[in-house]
């Protein structure tokens, strides 16, 4: 038979013919086996084995005298005999490649998928390694060269945010920002050269009172666009806020605002009596100034019940004094509802009732009543008033005068 056709029987008989022979019970193999899991099967020990046998995947396996060969075999034709070895990957056991130059198996591997978990081929041996970025835990990447899982990121958010983004250069996290947004401190910006939060503004909004955005600088500096940029008390002139006022009602009562001229509170009520305070009158002098005081000389008063009362024709003596019915409408400490009358005998039109201090004996002066009659004034005990005795013409006037 020429060598062509033995090479024909041998490979028909090796394609229809299944092992020749039963391996022997489960000796253990030295070479580790990857289990169907993708976990690595104990290596077994086949130390037992004859020398007309072969160690297949842990088991004694004969080597029959002809071909088809079994695993760890392969078959010699020029003698159609079974030889240990290789001629390919296929004909060794599970977890070895065949070295076709020496045709012999060992232990390694062509594909990833031969190795464990979290394992590759690496220079046909299987190690601890990674292909891909999400073949690693959180944060962690696949980095080359090594393919090996290191701490690192691919993007922000891989750091977890807490103020890090990720470096891309060196693939690590480290504090920072992207947007205004990740800067958590207030008054702080998101600088895009250095990606670093720093204090700053994009508009005169985020500014405290007092300070505008400087869009080129892009930091707060002093200086206002209106006058609600300003404090209590001030308004803006020429950009900056100084002490000054619009209107009146910034200003405190016995004040007015010289909107037209220094811009400014100046003392005064400007013929307003609503600028003075409760209880004083807006009193107009002949250079037109005017001011506000206690002293009415018929000016009106400002508050309700609040009324500039004279005795007689005596406007230099007139003051702002509160009506009353009792003394417990009296609202300043120590005053009394006291009866102001120009004829104790003929109440109502001639008589009326205003909060008054009582008087003292030092209290009372000197006056006229208003039949023209002069006479002293006494603090008459039960009343706490100012009196006049008997009148020259023989009848009592008795004006009451409150201090």
């Amino acid at each position: 038979m020429s060598l062509l056709s033995r090479c024909l029987v041998v490979a028909a008989v090796y394609l229809s013919t299944a092992a020749c022979t039963s391996p022997m019970p489960d000796p253990p193999v030295e070479d580790p086996m990857v289990a169907t899991d993708g976990g690595v099967i104990p290596p077994k020990d086949c130390s037992g084995c004859a020398a007309n046998q072969v160690c297949i995947d842990g088991a004694c396996a004969a080597i029959p005298n002809s071909c088809p060969c079994p695993k760890e075999t392969y078959c010699d034709l020029a003698t159609t005999t079974c030889k240990v070895g290789c001629t390919s990957d296929m004909e060794c056991s599970s977890g070895r490649i065949c070295n076709t130059n020496s045709r012999t198996c060992f232990v390694g591997c062509r594909m990833d998928t031969a190795c464990a978990k979290d394992q590759i081929c690496d220079n046909n041996a299987c190690r601890t390694g990674c292909r891909k970025d999400v073949e690693c835990g959180a944060g962690k990447i696949c980095a080359a060269p090594g393919n090996t899982c290191v701490e690192g990121c691919r993007k922000d958010a891989d750091c977890g945010g807490g103020g890090k983004i990720c470096n891309t250069a060196t693939n690590t996290c480290s504090s920072g920002c992207r947007t205004d947004s990740d800067c958590t401190t207030a008054g702080q910006i998101c600088d895009a050269a250095s990606n670093m939060c720093r204090p700053g503004c994009r508009t005169t909004a985020t500014c405290p009172k007092e300070q505008v955005c400087d869009t080129t600088s892009k930091k707060c500096v002093a200086g206002c666009d209106s006058d609600t940029r300003c404090n209590t008390g001030r308004i803006c002139e020429g950009s900056m806020c100084q002490d000054g006022c619009r209107t009146s009602d910034s200003c405190a009562l016995g004040t007015y605002c010289d909107s037209a001229g220094t811009k400014k509170c100046v003392s005064g009520c400007n013929r307003d009596v609503t600028r003075c305070p409760i209880g004083q009158a807006c009193v107009g002098y002949v250079d037109g100034s005017s001011k506000c005081q206690v002293e009415c000389y018929g000016w009106a008063c400002n508050g309700t019940n609040w009324s500039c009362y004279k005795y007689g024709s005596d406007s230099a003596g007139a003051r702002c004094r509160l009506g009353c019915s009792s003394d417990t409408d009296c609202t300043t400490s120590g005053h009394r509802c006291t009866w102001f009358t120009k004829n104790a005998s003929y109440p109502g039109m001639y008589s009326a009732q205003y909060c008054a201090q009582p008087c003292t004996v030092a209290g009372c002066t000197s006056a006229v009543d208003p039949y023209g009659m002069s006479g002293t004034l006494t603090c008459d005990a039960p009343s706490k008033e100012c009196r006049m005795a008997f009148g020259a013409r023989g009848y009592q006037t008795n004006p009451s005068y409150g201090l």
